[in-house]
């Protein structure tokens, strides 16, 4: 998967999952996710970034794509085929400039953060048996 199928997977998934959430995202909106400032990029790209930075505040359509991006992928993670092509998108961006990365990168932070805090305690709890049980068999 290159950059150009990277991007236009994660669209998609936006997309779709902004569908299911009935969160309004426009044409514009869609466009700028496939915004590089060193890398080819659509070819109306000029207008959009001029309509975007018109009309649109970047913060909260950040975090709204980041917040469609970490939905979109809790519920793709769990079929093999999807888990994959997210692996295979951060991967095929991974070192060049791009401004999905941005979203990308949050949203799949989020995603991950309720199963990193179980890993944590699950490794909290073994460490405290552990301890007991060496306690234990010192006695």
């Amino acid at each position: 998967m290159n950059s150009v199928e990277a991007k236009q997977f994660i669209a998609s998934r936006i997309d779709d999952q902004a569908v299911r959430e009935g969160v309004p995202f426009s044409e514009v909106e869609r466009k700028m996710l496939f915004f590089s400032e060193t890398h080819p990029s659509l070819p109306d790209m000029d207008q959009v970034l001029l309509e975007f930075n018109e009309t649109y505040n970047m913060f909260p359509y950040e975090r709204v794509v980041s917040s469609l991006i970490c939905n979109a992928y809790r519920r793709d993670r769990k079929e093999p085929e999807f888990a994959q092509k997210w692996a295979d998108a951060r991967t095929s961006l991974r070192g060049e400039d791009h401004y999905i990365k941005v979203m990308l990168n949050r949203g799949l932070a989020a995603a991950n953060r309720t199963r990193d805090f179980l890993i944590y305690v699950a490794i909290g709890i073994l460490v405290v048996f552990t301890l007991l049980a060496v306690i234990a068999l010192s006695h």
